[in-house]
């Protein structure tokens, strides 16, 4: 299992994203074996004594992009998520993207690693997303597939599955749904539609979760200078 921060991620910066979708693009089109097969290590970068002092900023810099991170492979792989829809929860789609993706990580106390894992999740799931328009007016599970169209539902599930399979104790569905504003049976579906598409595969060993870590950290510009 995975070791998380020491800190839980305390969101409170409301900056616009600044969308970079060259960048998220590149990030997203990382094959597999990239992850799985050899990656060349980032080169190291010492702290001077002076940076010390800088700590309370750079941990605000880290946390806000990772937020745009989050909010960009969202957009990325989900365009349609900036789209409100009628019969949607108010609450759930009144907010723009990265200010959901915020107050549901400063609501839930996400940790660094879970959030990791989280994206990561989205990362195995892209690949199906085109999959589900095609199939969805002859499926069965029409409900799912609505889930899996939807880049909030997956990324509320992706969070909610990263939290069960690093925590040994977690917020239950009615907490989840007080974060989120959804009611506790579409939670439930989201996480099953979630789970089925990946074929219930959540496992990460330590050496594929520190090689996404660099990735990421290679395409988000100001992370990769902390």
């Amino acid at each position: 299992m995975v070791e998380g921060l020491p800190y839980s991620l305390s969101i409170h910066s409301n900056k616009r994203t600044v969308a970079n979708p060259t960048r998220t693009r590149k990030l997203l089109e990382t094959r597999d074996e990239r992850i799985l097969g050899s990656f060349k290590e980032p080169r190291a970068c010492s702290l001077s004594p002076s940076s010390f002092a800088r700590q309370a900023d750079r941990k605000v810099n880290f946390i806000d992009s990772l937020v745009n991170t989050a909010a960009q492979i969202v957009e990325a792989i989900w365009p349609s998520s900036l789209i409100h829809e009628p019969y949607e929860p108010s609450l759930f789609l009144a907010l723009p993207l990265r200010t959901f993706i915020q107050k549901v990580l400063r609501r839930s106390r996400t940790s660094y690693s879970t959030l990791q894992v989280a994206l990561y999740y989205l990362f195995l799931i892209r690949s199906f997303v085109p999959m589900v328009d095609a199939a969805v007016l002859t499926s069965d599970l029409c409900y799912d597939a609505r889930a899996l169209r939807c880049g909030r539902r997956m990324f509320l599930a992706a969070l909610i599955l990263a939290s069960k399979y690093l925590q040994d104790r977690n917020y239950s569905t009615r907490a989840w749904s007080k974060i989120s504003g959804l009611d506790i049976p579409e939670i439930n579906t989201n996480e099953r539609a979630f789970l089925i598409t990946v074929n219930w595969e959540l496992h990460v060993s330590d050496r594929i979760f520190d090689k996404w870590t660099k990735i990421v950290l290679k395409y988000t510009p100001t992370l990769a200078r902390l």
